[in-house]
């Protein structure tokens, strides 16, 4: 405990400094109120207990004990604020063991980029996700980090029911847990002082930790109906078929971050990194240690194939996914893993400024994404509010009772202003992918027209056959009464 007050007072500038950055980055998120995904029902109910149901009972518990109460009430922006500042506390972990020695500012960005992660963002813009989520992040960092050069039977204990505390607030987490140990497997490698004992010790533990959570506490909570998104790939020609398409899909979203030519050239120059410790690790250990040297280098390459793969997301090994950016928690050791390796491999002042253009380069992209997407989602909501004061308008013209229905022939298209920013940054696509207002995305647009007390119910089984001549046209909707169903057809523009 000595040890981490001193680390803690030593860097309490550094703190400071990220906590102003780790707030520029959640900014979006608190300036907007809108309600994104799951959010529509759960403000609505105030039902915490569908986190059962995803074998996450930690997130119900910790709600329950800050609204003190059995059911949630929307005190956004406090979880988030939490969240954060608890998570950029725990980047103190990363500087003590990674960057202890180095300039303020090397820490300082370094930390940032690994604070501002793009893939994050939609994990941020959760109102009551958000806080269970960074939770995860921060039992993540601390079971790799703690005591990380001893190792005993209470140690590994300890680390077990971390992880396992981790697994019930986010399973996704767990890509984070093996991209950490990774890149400390690298780092150590780098610096030949690898304990190959004790990264045995600390996988199996995690493994154990998998296998408690998996068989015993998840089953107890997880029903039959969501059970079958958490089954394995299956070890045949099917289950290879299934990686192959999960792993195109988390690329795919990879992809739409680095999708610029400066982000090609900046993913290239990590792999050159990545490339330069293998040289580095064979000419340091070729004549003095050649013994040893074969070791090291095998476990630089595990290291860096783990973390790109746990970039990809542990979801790819599942049979029925549904992969999206918030599923790729590893993407923030691969962020942070080239400037790492650089200023590893040397300690000289060009190598840390080159360790900070790198960072730099991630830093402004990402704060400019989560700025649209904040900016993309108020629009968003404004937009589906006036379609919603339309198709009211239309219901004032019909005879209507409790049993009058509504059908939705299409989705009511992006406006404009959010269509350029989907083109500038098309993660946004991905971010909104089960968000919207029509035909494809009933569920979230039940919610809406609750959450606005539109008392209307949705009815997609009903077929509409014939020609649709509207009886209405107003902006954005036409409609025609038919059967005591609303039929509804959205238009782009007016």
């Amino acid at each position: 405990m000595k040890k981490w007050k001193i680390c803690f007072f030593n860097n309490k500038i550094e703190f400071i400094l990220l906590l102003l950055i780790g707030f520029i980055y959640i900014l979006p998120r608190i300036l907007s109120n809108s309600d994104y995904n799951d959010d529509i029902f759960r403000s609505t109910t105030g039902d915490a207990n569908w986190w059962y149901y995803n074998g996450r009972p930690l997130n119900v518990w910790l709600m329950r004990a800050l609204n003190q109460n059995v059911i949630m009430a929307d005190c956004t922006p406090i979880p988030l604020i939490l969240g954060a500042t608890f998570f950029v506390f725990c980047c103190i972990i990363i500087i003590r063991y990674f960057l202890n020695g180095y300039n303020p500012a090397t820490k300082v960005i370094l930390c940032a980029a690994f604070i501002i992660n793009p893939f994050f963002i939609s994990n941020i813009f959760y109102k009551y996700d958000s806080l269970p989520m960074y939770m995860a992040l921060i039992l993540s960092i601390i079971s790799v980090f703690i005591n990380r050069n001893r190792s005993n039977i209470f140690l590994e204990i300890l680390r077990s029911l971390l992880i396992i505390a981790m697994l019930c607030f986010y399973q996704a987490a767990l890509s984070l847990v093996f991209s950490l140990i990774a890149i400390d497997v690298c780092v150590n490698a780098i610096n030949a002082k690898l304990n190959i004992r004790s990264e045995i010790y600390r996988l199996a533990t995690i493994f154990l930790s998998y296998i408690i959570y998996s068989k015993i506490i998840a089953p107890h909570y997880i029903p039959a109906s969501f059970s079958e998104m958490s089954q394995h790939i299956p070890l045949n020609r099917e289950g290879i078929s299934i990686l192959k398409n999960n792993i195109k899909i988390s690329i795919d979203i990879i992809l739409d971050f680095y999708h610029t030519k400066f982000m090609h050239l900046l993913s290239y120059f990590y792999f050159f990194v990545y490339l330069l410790g293998f040289l580095f690790i064979f000419c340091k250990n070729y004549k003095t240690n050649r013994k040893n040297m074969f070791l090291l280098l095998g476990a630089y390459f595990s290291g860096i194939c783990i973390i790109l793969f746990c970039t990809l997301g542990l979801t790819v090994f599942l049979k029925n996914p549904d992969i999206k950016p918030r599923m790729l928690l590893g993407s923030f050791s691969f962020i942070l893993s080239a400037p790492l390796f650089l200023i590893c491999i040397s300690r000289t002042q060009i190598a840390q400024f080159l360790a900070i253009l790198l960072c730099i380069g991630q830093i402004i992209p990402a704060l400019s994404l989560s700025y649209s997407f904040g900016n993309y989602i108020t629009q968003a909501s404004t937009h589906d509010e006036e379609v919603l004061r339309e198709l009211e308008f239309h219901l004032t013209h019909y005879i209507t009772n409790s049993q009058t229905k509504i059908t939705l022939l299409n989705d009511n298209t992006p406006t404009l202003s959010m269509k350029v920013k989907e083109n500038v940054h098309p993660l946004i696509r991905k971010f909104m992918a089960i968000q919207g207002f029509g035909k494809n995305y009933t569920w979230y647009t039940q919610g809406f027209f609750w959450s606005k007390e539109f008392n209307y119910e949705i009815d997609q089984t009903y077929h509409f056959n014939g020609t649709f001549k509207p009886d209405i046209k107003t902006c954005h909707v036409n409609s025609v009464f038919e059967n005591n169903h609303v039929i509804v057809e959205f238009q782009p523009h007016c």
